[in-house]
Order: structure tokens, then sequence, then C-alpha cells
């Protein structure tokens, strides 16, 4: 079984991004609100290389969310360390479809993409920083990988 660490950023608000500094990044966005206290998640989506126009879309149509903030995080592999672009691309994309696994009775935005997730490994990801809601810890039950295809 393949373990894999996702680190996540500080939350930043959505309009503060500095798409410069992120325009290369392979990793996952995690977009939520924050009134007081009270943290809701919104939406998670893998990014290639292209966070500059996928987060300044989301910025224009993640539906009203009311009062509060959007603030978004970003997680990059940070092992294993030893990955060429693409396997972190691989990889990623596993990471998006377990995020979303783990999270589809909390996220507002894209429940739609349950249908499209694919499970090509077994692996664990464990998430540290500033993960928010996301769980320390997720393991994708047996019965949803796709046999055959090793890690």
């Amino acid at each position: 079984m393949c373990e894999i660490t996702v680190d996540w950023s500080y939350p930043v608000d959505l309009e503060n991004v500095s798409y410069e500094q992120n325009k290369d990044t392979i990793g996952i966005y995690y977009i939520t609100r924050k009134f007081g206290k009270k943290v809701t998640d919104l939406y998670i989506k893998k990014t290639i290389g292209n966070s500059k126009s996928m987060l300044q879309c989301q910025r224009y149509f993640l539906p009203d969310i009311g009062q509060g903030k959007r603030q978004v995080r970003l997680g990059t592999i940070v092992k294993p360390d030893d990955l060429s672009d693409m396997d972190k691309i691989r990889l990623i994309q596993e990471v998006e479809s377990s995020l979303l696994y783990a999270m589809l009775d909390k996220l507002q935005c894209n429940k739609q993409l349950i249908s499209k997730l694919n499970f090509t490994g077994r692996h664990t990801i464990i998430n540290t920083g500033y993960r928010g809601n996301i769980p320390e810890e997720i393991v994708i039950p047996e019965e949803y990988w796709i046999e055959g295809i090793e890690n």
C-alpha cells in the first residue's frame, strides 16, 4: 500500500491569492467559507499548473454562499518526495478522488463528481498542516479499488 502525504497551506482569502506564486503548482485546492468561528466546506479540485484560471473561475462562479469569507488552502504532495511531474499528476488525481470520497457529505459545491471517482491504487492519504475539516488520514475501502492496477 502506498502512503501519500499532503501538506495543506494556511487558509488565504480567495481575493488575496497570489496567482504568480502558485501558477505551476501540481496540487489540490480546498475552498471554504468562514463566518465567525464556523467553517463550511465548499469545493475541492486538483490543479495541474493552471491554478490561476481555476481559482479566478471559482471566485465568480461558486454559488452565493451568504455571509463570510471564501478562503482557499493549497495541498501539495510532500511524500513520496522523489516524484516526476507525471507521477505527481497521477497521484494528485488519486488524492482528489480520495478527498472527494471522504468529504462528500460535507462539500457544498462539487458533489456531482462522486460518480467520476477512480481509485486505481491501494493507498493511504495522510493530511498535514492547515487541513481544516479534511480528515487526518483517508483510506479507501477495498471494494472501490479498480482491480489489476497497482501503484
